[in-house]
């Protein structure tokens, strides 16, 4: 039964501005108190209908929470105040059937200009983590996304969940591991535990669960570690060796080896690599060999993603090429690649791709070689073009030219009918991740062959 309120006595509300009027700290508090939702709170309803209706709570198999935030960002002063939500542990304790769970922080948490990095707000609060992790291990779960925060027990949620099969995480990194100029900050010498073989075939370990795909991002390195640390652990259920997919978006050299041990790490059951490569334009070839990790051979689709410049020389993609003779000695099973070269528009439409003359010839020989690539179905090009201040009509237009002079440079498979040149505009720049580019581009087309996101 609701209690009934009653204005306040005006004696009251004076002795209290008496009191307060000179107190700011209480002053503040009070004023966050007035601004927090807690009446409102956006899941407030479905927590009220789980109450009501028990048994459609045991039918929740897909949940995502989006632009979440555990407090409220003082704009003037610069200062996070974390308030504990008591209405998601409330419903996480309901929901005992998720096959598919997301939690993602509110994006403009992410702007270091407004929101600081020294500020914890990429933290919730310990009774919110103890409700996910709970739920998490009572569930089925087979998918996790995470990204923005740091402080989630990724290695326990994923150890205890034996169905858990598909891991995305962004973000999910200390606040030090964020700033990319300085690569003193991250760990050059991240290793992956070699243990795990030995421990796969254990009565201690029979019943471990094979993790299939791994998504990760420059900014969750230390959390990808720490993983594969407590994938050895006795009580793990978690089994890392049969990974069959690995997509690594926004690749840095701060990463160090962390790819290049993953990728040999799963390179015997590894099917699909997506990599968004760090950029190589400034190397040297010896440079890009040295430094690029090595495509494990049994892949059957291949997704890279390079800085690309008119003029410069690619040994970027002899990087590729090199790689795909590799996997041609090793009875290929590669049946799609897709390559997003980051471009600038030239200011002289002559100087498209004269910097390719070389790759282009002996990356259209090598796929069209006989029996060379026997399952190889589809190659796409996406050409990924930063924002313009031309118009649109004659940007389409710049650009069709651009994939048009592509094509002719690959004849033989412009011939066999797999390659397909494409390109992209996005309307903003700051932080995209080619293998993002071309997620959302696969879904946005537009006329001409192009896309604009």
């Amino acid at each position: 039964m609701p209690i009934p309120s009653y204005p306040i006595p005006v004696e009251i509300v004076d002795l209290i501005i008496d009191e307060l009027h000179a107190d700011t700290r209480t002053l503040k508090n009070c004023a966050l108190v007035l601004d927090y939702p807690s009446h409102s709170h956006e899941a407030r309803g479905l927590l009220d209908v789980f109450n009501e209706h028990p048994s459609l709570a045991r039918s929740v198999h897909h949940l995502e929470i989006w632009n979440y935030k555990e407090g409220l960002f003082d704009l003037a002063t610069k200062q996070w105040t974390q308030i504990t939500d008591d209405i998601l542990p409330r419903i996480f304790e309901k929901l005992h059937s998720l096959r598919f769970f997301a939690l993602s922080a509110c994006p403009t948490m992410f702007d270091f200009f407004i929101h600081p990095p020294e500020i914890n707000w990429s933290h919730i609060s310990p009774p919110l983590i103890f409700a996910l992790t709970t739920m998490l291990h009572a569930s089925p779960i087979y998918a996790v996304a995470i990204q923005g925060f740091t402080n989630i027990p990724i290695a326990d949620i994923a150890i205890g969940c034996p169905h858990l099969t598909r891991l995305k995480l962004s973000c999910t990194d200390t606040r030090l591991t964020w700033d990319a100029d300085h690569d003193d900050l991250f760990d050059a010498n991240l290793e992956i535990p070699t243990a795990l073989e030995s421990r796969v075939q254990s009565d201690a370990v029979r019943d471990r669960h094979h993790l299939k795909s791994l998504i990760m991002d420059d900014h969750s390195v230390i959390t990808i570690q720490g993983l594969f640390h407590s994938a050895i652990l006795p009580q793990s259920r978690l089994c890392l060796s049969h990974l069959s997919e690995i997509e690594i978006r926004k690749s840095i050299r701060g990463m160090g080896c962390l790819p290049e041990k993953i990728m040999s790490f799963a390179s015997g059951s590894l099917r699909t690599l997506s990599w968004d490569c760090p950029n190589y334009t400034s190397y040297t070839e010896q440079g890009v060999a040295m430094d690029a990790p090595s495509i494990p051979t049994y892949i059957r689709s291949l997704r890279l993603s390079f800085d690309h410049l008119h003029g410069v020389t690619s040994h970027h993609m002899s990087y590729v090429c090199t790689a795909l003779e590799e996997i041609a000695k090793d009875n290929a099973q590669l049946e799609e690649i897709l390559l997003i070269l980051k471009v600038e528009r030239p200011s002289k439409i002559d100087d498209v791709w004269c910097e390719s003359a070389h790759w282009t010839a002996r990356f259209d020989e090598l796929l069209t070689g006989a029996d060379t690539f026997p399952h190889l179905q589809h190659i796409v090009i996406l050409i990924w073009h930063p924002p313009s201040e031309h118009s649109q009509r004659a940007q389409v237009e710049l650009c069709n030219e651009i994939c048009m002079r592509l094509e002719r440079m690959l004849q033989q498979l412009q011939a066999k009918g797999i390659l397909s040149v494409l390109w992209v505009v996005s309307a903003f720049e700051k932080g995209l991740s080619g293998l993002i580019i071309a997620e959302e581009a696969s879904v946005r087309k537009i006329e001409d062959g192009g896309f604009v996101i």
